[in-house]
């Protein structure tokens, strides 16, 4: 499932648009990816539909300057004068749509992430228990999020790394 997002920009002239990609099934956990400089978020559009196939929900947003949200905002190229730090800032914005619960006793000790209220509320959902289990969706799903990208993937530029999960 696609979900557009905006919000405002800490620069206080951009709206930020952004995506939140939730897999069918009820999530393992959320990644939110960032873009580099020149770059859009859609770039990485067979790497987030990995992640949602793998089951995670993925955040991601276009920068002030850069992809939607420039082209939104007539802003090519422009972070506003606080620069770089309002991209830093609004990733912070994005990031409100999750938030860290602790970590887990494994080797490492990677962190452990969940839904906020905020997050719920903005996706129709009144709590984590409304997503379906992986089960009760598999023998309606006719192809994947992944197939649904297969275009874009065979467009990558030769030179651009690619990641597979």
């Amino acid at each position: 499932m696609l979900h557009e997002v905006s919000f405002p920009s800490y620069n206080g002239r951009d709206q930020v648009q952004g995506w939140i990609y939730v897999p069918a099934a009820k999530p393992k956990g959320i990644v939110q990816i960032i873009h580099g400089f020149g770059e859009h978020s859609r770039r990485y559009l067979h790497m987030i539909a990995s992640f949602v196939e793998a089951g995670y929900i993925v955040a991601a947003d276009d920068h002030v300057g850069h992809g939607k949200t420039a082209m939104m905002n007539d802003t090519w190229g422009d972070w506003g004068e606080a620069g770089p730090h309002t991209m830093t800032e609004d990733e912070h914005r994005l990031k409100e749509l999750v938030c860290e619960k602790g970590r887990a006793e494994a080797i490492g000790r990677p962190i452990l992430y969940g839904t906020t209220d905020t997050f719920l509320k903005n996706f129709g959902f009144s709590s984590i228990k409304d997503l379906p289990e992986i089960d009760d969706i598999e023998s309606a799903m006719s192809g994947s999020f992944a197939d649904d990208v297969e275009d874009e993937r065979d467009e990558l530029n030769e030179n651009q790394m690619r990641i597979e999960i």
